[in-house]
């Protein structure tokens, strides 16, 4: 979801096949809730662009932390990927909250958890600015645990370990202990494992590049494939504990091999200049492509304009062709404006410090 500067250019490309997918996946939902109709293939694998993302965020962190050490250096990690993802957030939650507010009024607002949604605490889902926040929240505490191996570096192996041991008992204690408290099935969804299956991937791709990553990346793509059609065609969709361990097992392992196939790309194919962009995008694109269905299909309804409604199969296209314009314009105009006030900000106060 988060844009960084990777030599791995065509890792960059997947993160907006990722987003796409994602995007893709609620225009599908939202296209059958009003219309009717029974869920097809994108309602099954649109969702699984979030274990893509899981298992790249692993990947990446690796990457960018395996050698990096102190208190220093943990410190300023944590604070450039948490002002990553607050800068980007922040204007569209708000502008979430401030379309909310137009088309529900205020009552509408203070059944939502405004603040805990600001600050990306967890927080159920009906109560959130933004469906797809939770996903930031996990990034933020994935974030911490990585710092946290920045700062007693000599015991970064062990830190992770005893990280996926504490995850793995605290899903085994729900599924046999099932609990309704939300932060502590938050804190232990399986779907952390995928950020373990990164680093592993990253590790084989320092010390095992693959020989033939095409056929890899085929592979895993094909096997992605497959388990959106099992899924379809035994109508499962993922929930939690048990359920949420077989998407784990299958989107999750599917999405790992898919990374180290792509990963060991970059030394025979460099993508179009023109996918790298739209990679940039991605984090925007995860994030505006909600807004932008709310103001094709839902808002002019409020107002009693139809037209989109009445040519919902024209108006799918025009979403996401706008979301991706959208994410690039958000990209290029709010996101690296933002980013770069945050880094002259930082450098002004070092400098007075």
């Amino acid at each position: 979801m988060l844009i960084s500067r990777p030599k791995l250019l065509n890792l960059q490309v997947l993160r907006f096949f990722a987003a796409f997918l994602v995007a893709a996946g609620h225009v599908a939902g939202t296209y059958r809730a009003l219309a009717g109709g029974e869920p097809g293939y994108l309602d099954y694998i649109g969702f699984a662009g979030v274990d893509i993302f899981y298992v790249l965020s692993g990947f990446i962190m690796w990457k960018t932390t395996s050698r990096l050490s102190g208190p220093g250096r943990a410190g300023n990690f944590t604070l450039r990927r948490y002002w990553r993802i607050y800068t980007a957030y922040l204007p569209i939650a708000g502008f979430m909250l401030a379309i909310t507010f137009l088309m529900n009024g205020l009552p509408a607002v203070e059944k939502l958890e405004v603040v805990r949604s600001l600050l990306l605490l967890p927080t159920a889902p009906p109560d959130r600015l933004l469906g797809v926040s939770w996903t930031l929240t996990h990034e933020l505490l994935f974030y911490s645990v990585m710092a946290a191996s920045i700062l007693f570096s000599k015991a970064r192996v062990l830190i992770l370990i005893v990280f996926t041991l504490a995850i793995m008992v605290g899903v085994a204690a729900q599924i046999e202990i099932p609990t309704q408290t939300y932060w502590v099935k938050f804190l232990f969804n399986p779907m952390i494992f995928e950020f373990i299956f990164g680093i592993l991937v990253a590790v084989c791709h320092e010390r095992r590049p693959a020989q033939n990553p095409i056929a890899i990346l085929i592979t895993g793509v094909a096997l992605f494939s497959a388990v959106g059609l099992a899924y379809w065609h035994f109508t499962f969709v993922p929930g939690e504990h048990v359920s949420a361990l077989v998407r784990v097992g299958s989107y999750g392992i599917a999405s790992a091999v898919i990374i180290y196939g792509a990963a060991n790309l970059d030394a025979r194919f460099t993508p179009p200049a023109f996918l790298v962009k739209l990679g940039d995008a991605s984090y925007a694109l995860y994030l505006v492509h909600i807004p932008v269905i709310l103001l094709v299909w839902h808002v002019p309804q409020r107002f009693g304009v139809t037209f989109f409604l009445d040519h919902m199969n024209a108006s799918v296209g025009l979403i996401l062709c706008l979301a991706v314009l959208t994410s690039l314009a958000y990209f290029r105009f709010v996101e690296m404006p933002l980013l770069g006030f945050v880094r002259t900000s930082r450098k002004s106060v070092a400098a007075m410090a």
